[in-house]
């Protein structure tokens, strides 16, 4: 389960399917009926694409890089005469990729968190303060329990008064 706002999570995936949206778009014709002629290089350019682990989705999940037309002509890798050594080569590979994907992600992470902190406000307030609560990210229904007004345009920029109870918990006076 994720929260919103959150760097690791927000959005990922919807980030994703529009890169590829994107991709396919700037692909097709006018009519827009050959997308699926070019579904095959999109999903290869977006399989071997470097990310923020420094390898690509392909390179991660087979362990190897991958090949392609201009690469055809270069020197095979030399196959191991056994099939217990080409295994325990390929293991032995495989948990260095691994390895290498985890301290990069890792990397990145520290780099992550120290730019958010960097610009991160302390709470101000103590448990017990009166406060006015934010309705910018609150739903609807909640933002406007107190009028009737039923568009986000016109509701009140803050609601309360609240007791602040911890890190995230209000809760209104009674």
């Amino acid at each position: 389960m994720t929260t919103t706002h959150r760097a690791q999570s927000d959005g990922q995936i919807e980030r994703q399917n529009r890169t590829l949206e994107d991709s396919l778009r700037c692909s097709i014709s006018y009519n827009g009926n050959d997308w699926n002629d070019h579904l095959s290089t999109i999903e290869y350019a977006h399989a071997t694409l470097v990310s923020t682990s420094k390898l690509s989705p392909f390179s991660v999940d087979t362990g190897r890089k991958p090949k392609n037309l201009l690469s055809v002509g270069e020197r095979a890798t030399q196959v191991p005469q056994s099939r217990v050594e080409y295994t325990s080569r390929f293991v032995q590979h495989r948990q260095q990729v691994i390895d290498r994907a985890r301290k990069n992600l890792l990397n990145v992470l520290a780099a992550q968190k120290n730019f958010y902190d960097k610009r991160r406000i302390e709470n101000p307030f103590k448990l017990g303060d009166l406060a006015l609560l934010s309705t910018q990210d609150l739903d609807i229904s909640h933002a406007t329990a107190e009028t009737t007004l039923r568009s986000r345009k016109f509701i009140p920029r803050f609601i309360g008064t609240v007791y602040h109870l911890g890190a995230s918990w209000y809760r209104r006076p009674t």
